[in-house]
């Protein structure tokens, strides 16, 4: 939308949002402190003060008749007071005057032309009003302005207005036609006299003796002092300027100081056969030629006039930005060609002709600098410097409605105001006003003041998109050609200032705003940590639009990208406690104090871990200070919360068989439930918004950030997940109760069982380095370590639903087909379908544990719940994947082994008439002996018959080769007998 850097956003006020988006006139007027905007809505202008905000009042001024056709509005800002002057006039000739604006007063409204075509209504018919321009007139508290309205036949009327009337004057009518040609001796003498001109005066193609007789195109008007103005007159042939007085005052009067060929000088400038002049200009001080603080100021006015033309040879129009320099005491401003930027239309998709019905060209003239700023008719923002010379495409939008030069900032330099319909008012910097001298540093380092300036950018992008965000307004955008700003700074030259990004990350998830020195309370805490959330995803909002991530590396993306993951697991945690605690209080079933506690203990022991190495924290602190610092820096005290529950859960392991109670073992159990749910919280908020990232980012830019392993597959999860499992297996044996069994599986086993697997799979896929040893190893062992123990309970809970008749109920509502919303057949269904052997079954497809899947299914059959086509669903599913083509690792594959080593060969070559014919001869083509059954069932006889050969050669060979080892056993056996008889002989 904006490639510039903006400062400030104004957001707009709740009654203009929607009205602004349908307006087709708008604009913005600067004053000496302070900047307005309006727009038309049918016969009403609105206009606000733009610093005001969502809050600014709202000024409504009704029109007595609904306008058609163009309308021409100035509101003129008092530096004296807070009032605003509105003055309106429609193309027809009406003029509408509001002296203060801020009252509720009908305005001061006249009819002063009348249309040709409809003299009944001014609003009608041919344009009898082409330009309006207005300034302030009055000193002291008086309010008065100056305006000058130009008409279709040339001329100009001045009406200045106080608070004792409005008094008008004309004071320009163009010279009537010229009278009868000259005669011969007229002629000659004409002809003589331009021939003179021409050899011996400069201005004679550049000054004209009069001025435009022409219908003006655009007016501007500057006051030189409190009684006299210059007005600009640019029509489609000339640029006028005059001296005017006021009506009555010191200086009364109307001069022509001089007209300039215009038309005539650009047109020979640019060799151009058609040349149409759209809007100019005028810089309303003086100009330097840089920055406000750097370089002499040169007491010139400067004017810039857009133009487009087509040249002698082109055939495609071709816009032109020509700058004109007026010296102090000039007679006719100077056409500077250097100065000048020529640029094809195509290019920047601009439009050749303007919009002369509501919109035209906008051109903004800096206050301050050697710089103009253009706005389209269709919204594309141009800006021009003469440091940099090519006209510069800032962007474009159709939201963009007007442009102007806003008030003196802190740095004394007037920032651009551009007025979009859904944004606001955003202020952005001059291209010549961002600092282009920050000192660089060698090499691919930067310097601190490199660093200071980049993140005071990319914290105020964050402040000016959580402003627009906090207002319910589209903030993206603001954020577009963030990177190139960045570049400027040379964050992207070496990897200090890519990791600057990722600090300034890390830096806004580990701050917490803290008031007083109590420890925070839970909803105070959540409310900062929910602030944080979204200023962290604002920034991640400005780094994906402003093509900042594409700039770093994957790790450092990967980075950026977990410390949201972290924050909101945090965040996780913080919900998660306080319903554990809100549950146990209340006596909810299944969770008691002593989940909590150990849960709490965690928390706190992480929070000491997290407050090791930072300044000025005391280990000795009380628990609420060590609860508050886990929340303060997610980035350090996740990774601590695995270590903590690590060493917990070692803990309960190393007291496991200590104690020979059951009230011991019930206590254990709990802890490790407290433990594996606090775990479980955590990666579940990171994984939630891990999804969220990767919905909202485009798929190339996620990947980008992905090509690592999560930090939830690190070392120290890992290690978390595995404790818990395993301190699971060791406490089972020593529960007496089948129900804490089965919810010591149900809520902690087998969830820390799957998170387990699914933290050594992707360490196994998306490592870029070798993996570390054992993790392979211990992928595949896992299912052996865990498989029997959820097996035995699960076999236990399906028995235990047998004899409560639960699963009799279960498969005859099953089997019948119905859909059961409540009622016992109903409940019974969820709970079947709740069993933990059909999530050992799911974890173990997932994770092609082929063991413990074998031996799910079996369970399964051996209670009824599913017959022996469960087996072949997932080996078809597997051959689905798969091509048809199998791999030694393959479910099928094991399948087929456990068949053939158990000798179920009858069940094993039925397999092909089930559809698996392909697979099985794959595999059995390694054993003829049973290959060629196979091929005679799927008919074919030939292949059957080399096959058979080929396996009773094996078999000749086989026998020879046990012949062989007979033959040397008895020679063995011989000697030994021999030798053995010779000892005994000795021996007598």
């Amino acid at each position: 939308m904006l490639r510039a850097e903006v400062t400030q956003a104004h957001v707009l006020p709740r009654t203009i949002s929607d009205v602004l988006s349908e307006a087709s006139t708008a604009g913005c007027s600067r004053g000496p402190t302070t900047t307005y905007a309006w727009t038309l809505h049918r016969q009403t202008i609105l206009v606000w003060r733009v610093k005001d905000g969502i809050q600014a009042p709202m000024r409504r001024l009704l029109l007595d008749q609904l306008p058609r056709g163009r309308i021409f509005v100035k509101v003129i800002p008092h530096s004296n007071s807070a009032a605003v002057t509105v003055i309106a006039c429609t193309s027809g000739g009406h003029l509408y005057v509001w002296l203060d604006a801020n009252f509720p007063a009908p305005p001061f409204s006249q009819q002063l032309f009348v249309s040709a075509d409809d003299s009944s209504n001014g609003n009608a018919g041919d344009a009898v009003i082409c330009a309006l321009s207005a300034a302030t007139a009055g000193s002291g508290s008086s309010l008065g302005f100056m305006a000058v309205i130009g008409t279709a036949d040339g001329s100009l009327h001045l009406y200045h207005g106080s608070q004792n009337g409005i008094f008008p004057k004309q004071f320009h009518k163009p010279a009537p036609a010229a009278g009868p040609t000259p005669g011969m001796l007229g002629a000659f003498g004409s002809v003589v006299k331009a021939l003179y001109s021409e050899a011996f005066d400069p201005l004679h193609n550049v000054q004209r003796q009069t001025a435009s007789a022409m219908g003006a195109l655009q007016l501007h008007l500057q006051p030189v002092d409190g009684s006299r103005w210059k007005l600009f007159v640019l029509t489609p042939e000339a640029l006028d300027c005059w001296l005017l007085g006021a009506v009555g005052g010191r200086h009364n009067g109307e001069q022509l100081l001089w007209s300039y060929n215009l038309h005539g000088v650009l047109s020979v400038a640019y060799k151009a056969r058609e040349l149409s002049i759209l809007a100019f200009a005028v810089s309303s001080g003086s100009i330097s030629s840089g920055t406000a603080a750097a370089g002499p100021t040169h007491q010139q006015s400067q004017v810039y006039v857009w133009t487009t033309h087509l040249g002698a040879t082109s055939r495609s129009h071709q816009h032109a930005l020509s700058c004109l320099t007026l010296q102090e005491g000039s007679t006719v401003p100077e056409f500077i060609p250097a100065l000048s930027s020529q640029t094809s239309s195509h290019v920047l998709s601009l439009e050749s002709t303007a919009d002369s019905t509501y919109r035209s060209w906008q051109v903004v003239a800096h206050n301050a600098l050697s710089s103009c700023l253009l706005l389209s008719p269709s919204g594309s923002v141009l800006e021009w410097m003469s440091e940099q010379g090519p006209l510069g495409f800032l962007g474009s939008s159709p939201e963009h409605l007007a442009i102007s030069c806003c008030g003196p900032v802190s740095n004394g330099v007037s920032n651009w105001l551009l007025l979009n319909a859904s944004y606001g008012a955003l202020e952005f910097k001059p291209s010549a006003a961002v600092p282009q001298g920050v000192p660089e540093a060698a090499g691919d380092t930067m310097t601190p003041e490199q660093e200071g300036a980049a993140l005071e950018m990319l914290n105020k992008t964050v402040y000016l998109m959580l402003k627009e965000y906090l207002a319910g307004c589209p903030y993206r955008d603001l954020a577009e050609g963030l990177a190139d700003r960045l570049a400027r700074l040379s964050v992207f030259k070496g990897s200090q200032g890519r990791q600057l990004l990722v600090a300034a990350s890390s830096s806004l998830v580990d701050q917490l705003a803290k008031s007083g020195t109590g420890v925070v309370s839970a909803a105070s805490l959540r409310g900062q940590l929910q602030d944080k959330q979204i200023r962290h995803d604002l920034m991640l909002a400005a780094f994906q639009s402003g093509q900042v991530l594409q700039q770093v590396s994957p790790q450092q993306c990967r980075a950026v990208l977990e410390h949201a993951e972290m924050l909101a697991a945090v965040m996780a945690v913080l919900d998660w406690q306080r319903d554990m605690e809100v549950a146990a209080a209340e006596l909810a079933s299944g969770v008691t104090r002593t989940q909590v506690a150990a849960a709490a203990a965690a928390i706190q022991a992480a929070g000491i871990l997290s407050g090791e190495g930072n300044a000025g924290y005391d280990a000795a602190a009380s628990p609420g200070q060590h609860w508050e610092m886990f929340f303060s820096r997610p980035v350090v005290s996740m990774p601590a919360l695995f270590e903590a529950i690590v060493m917990e859960a070692s803990k309960v392991r190393a007291a496991t068989g200590s104690e020979d109670t059951a009230g011991w073992a019930s206590h254990a159990t709990q802890q490790l439930l407290g433990l594996s749910g606090l775990l479980q919280a955590a990666a579940a908020g990171a994984q939630a918004k891990a999804a969220e990232l990767a919905a909202a980012m485009p798929d190339e830019l996620y990947k980008h950030g992905s090509c690592e392993p999560s930090w939830l597959s690190a070392e120290a999860p890992r290690a978390a997940w595995r404790q818990l499992a395993q301190g699971c297996v060791q406490l089972l044996s020593c529960l007496l109760q089948p129900s804490e069994r089965l919810q010591l599986v149900h809520q902690a086993h087998l969830p820390s069982f799957e998170a387990l697997l699914n933290t050594l799979r992707d360490t196994i896929r998306h490592s870029t380095t070798p993996v570390a040893p054992g993790v392979r190893e211990e992928y595949a062992e896992a299912a052996s370590e865990h498989g029997p123990a959820l097996l035995a309970t699960a076999e236990e809970e399906i028995s235990a639903m047998g004899n409560a008749g639960i699963l009799q109920v279960a498969s005859e509502a099953i089997a019948a087909g119905e859909i059961l919303q409540e009622g016992p057949a109903a409940e019974s269904v969820v709970q079947l379908n709740r069993a933990l052997v059909f999530q050992v079954e799911r974890v173990a497809q997932q994770h092609q544990c082929h063991e413990l899947l074998y031996n799910t299914c079996d369970l399964l059959l051996a209670y009824g719940l599913l017959d022996e086509g469960r087996l072949l669903v997932h080996m078809k599913q597997e051959v689905q994947e798969s091509g048809g083509q199998l791999s030694a690792g393959s479910f099928t594959y094991y399948v087929m082994q456990r068949w053939r080593a158990n000798g179920e060969l009858v069940r094993l070559l039925h397999l092909g008439q089930q559809g698996f014919q392909q697979q099985l001869q794959q595999f059995l083509s390694s054993h003829p002996a049973l290959l060629w059954m196979s091929q005679v069932q799927s008919g074919q006889i030939s292949q059957a018959a080399g096959t058979l050969a080929t396996a009773a050669d094996q078999e000749q060979v086989r026998v020879r080769r046990a012949q062989r080892r007979i033959g040397l056993c008895c020679d063995a056996a011989l000697t030994c007998i021999g030798r053995f008889v010779r000892q005994q002989t000795c021996q007598q």
